[in-house]
């Protein structure tokens, strides 16, 4: 596809927008921002009673695998990665031409960043707090280029805070290098893409595929 070609730097990023849409992940995504939002995630039963909420009480086998801490660790960049990928897929839409279809994805995902902003996760922490009102307005506004700015400008903030947030005071060198190579696998500075490629055709599929979770929101096609 054409995109794929010519836009390396975003060509992960439009595979992730199509899985998106050929599958049940958006749910997923209003699951963390709901259940996250509503806590303030400040120590570790808060952040124990989130894990549970999202994934469930993890098997023997698996808590023998992974320390208290890494468990903990995981829930607070699950939370970062989706702030994250919200803030990239929007960036895209801002920068180039977007499908239709995709546009009930963030009419889904709006009130659910609005609320995040007004509940206790944004009480605690000002960078969710900004984090989820850029994102929010960026979903509902039409493209800019002072959206632009301001949602890349956002995401750098973000990121700085985010390792933080993920690995506390006192991170040791490995879990440091290990947790934030995953953090943010979209990180190209899409200032390099080239802005005049369209869509993946795969997305544009996908949109269109009577399996797709958006399909029966999106526009009619004339």
């Amino acid at each position: 596809p054409l995109a794929f070609s010519q836009d390396f730097a975003s060509a992960d990023l439009w595979a992730v927008l199509h899985g998106l849409l050929a599958s049940r992940w958006p749910t997923f995504l209003e699951a963390v921002l709901h259940t996250c939002g509503r806590s303030r995630m400040h120590d570790d039963l808060d952040v124990h009673i989130v894990q549970e909420a999202l994934f469930g009480h993890p098997p023997a086998a698996k808590l023998a695998q992974r320390s208290t801490v890494e468990s903990l660790q995981h829930t607070r960049r699950v939370l970062c990665q989706v702030v994250l990928l919200l803030s990239h897929m929007l960036d895209l839409r801002q920068r180039r031409a977007w499908p239709r279809c995709l546009t009930p994805l963030f009419g889904r995902l709006a009130p659910h960043l609005r609320r995040a902003h007004g509940g206790p996760l944004a009480s605690r922490w000002r960078p969710f707090r900004e984090a989820f009102k850029v994102l929010a307005v960026a979903c509902e506004e039409v493209r800019s280029e002072e959206r632009v700015e301001e949602v890349r400008q956002t995401r750098l903030e973000f990121k700085s805070f985010a390792e933080r947030f993920i690995l506390g005071p006192t991170p040791s060198a490995a879990a440091n290098c290990q947790i934030m190579d995953s953090l943010d696998p979209f990180g190209i500075d899409l200032d390099q893409a080239v802005q005049s490629a369209p869509p993946s055709r795969q997305v544009q599929d996908a949109c269109e595929s009577p399996t797709s979770p958006l399909r029966s929101q999106s526009p009619a096609r004339p």
